[in-house]
């Protein structure tokens, strides 16, 4: 992107069934606004429906509204080992009807194939009109080897606690590097615990790696995790 783009209007995914996204999309830094609704029933609801490629450098907002599984404010399922999501902040809020599991998810629907999350942040929500259950802040569900490096999740989980997890359902499968959470779901205890402080103080910052000096710089924690 070279400028934030308002894609509200377009209710629409790119890298759709057999036409699967296998390129770089860079953001630049840039924000994607989206409004993705789906009320009939069919699953990947997400701006990127099938992932191969890289998405990065890309704040995305907007929001999600789906009664089909998978649905995720960056990708609904990685068709190929090697994918990448980079330096991506999600303040996407996603609005199930689904009943039951929906495997949805703050970046990520599932890790069908090996694939890096890195610099990632979530600060979103993930919200429900009528028993959505089973889902993930980061990632829904983790069928393969899913690394996780530098990421962040701060959004809010308010679906039913029947197997959601803070960081991601298989949670096996997931190397979790320098993950930090802002708060545990239920009893999910993934990732390392953020106080208020080390969040308003740039020290959470600084621990991502994003070069923040502690006590300066108190700006919006997520999105210098994300962007640096």
């Amino acid at each position: 992107l070279t400028a934030d783009i308002d894609f509200s209007d377009y209710n629409m995914s790119i890298g759709i069934d057999y036409h699967d996204f296998d390129a770089v999309f860079d953001g630049q830094g840039h924000k994607l606004t989206i409004k993705r609704v789906k009320t009939d029933g069919s699953e990947n609801c997400a701006p990127f429906q099938c992932l191969m490629g890289t998405v990065k450098n890309l704040w995305i907002d907007g929001t999600i509204t789906s009664n089909g599984k998978y649905a995720a404010s960056v990708a609904s399922h990685i068709w190929k080992a090697g994918a990448v999501i980079e330096n991506v902040l999600s303040t996407v809020t996603i609005e199930s009807s689904v009943q039951g599991d929906a495997t949805n998810a703050g970046i990520l629907g599932v890790a069908d194939n090996p694939v890096t999350l890195k610099n990632c942040v979530f600060a979103g929500k993930l919200t429900t009109t009528g028993g959505t259950s089973n889902c993930g802040g980061l990632i829904g569900w983790a069928s393969a080897a899913t690394t996780l490096i530098n990421c962040l999740m701060v959004g809010d989980i308010e679906v039913g606690e029947n197997d959601t997890h803070t960081i991601s359902r298989n949670g096996g499968n997931c190397n979790m590097q320098n993950v930090w959470v802002s708060k545990y779901f239920a009893n999910s205890q993934q990732g390392e615990l953020a106080s208020a402080e080390m969040l308003a103080s740039g020290e959470l910052a600084y621990k991502l790696g994003m070069g923040q000096q502690i006590g300066q710089d108190v700006a919006d924690t997520a999105g210098r995790c994300a962007f640096g």
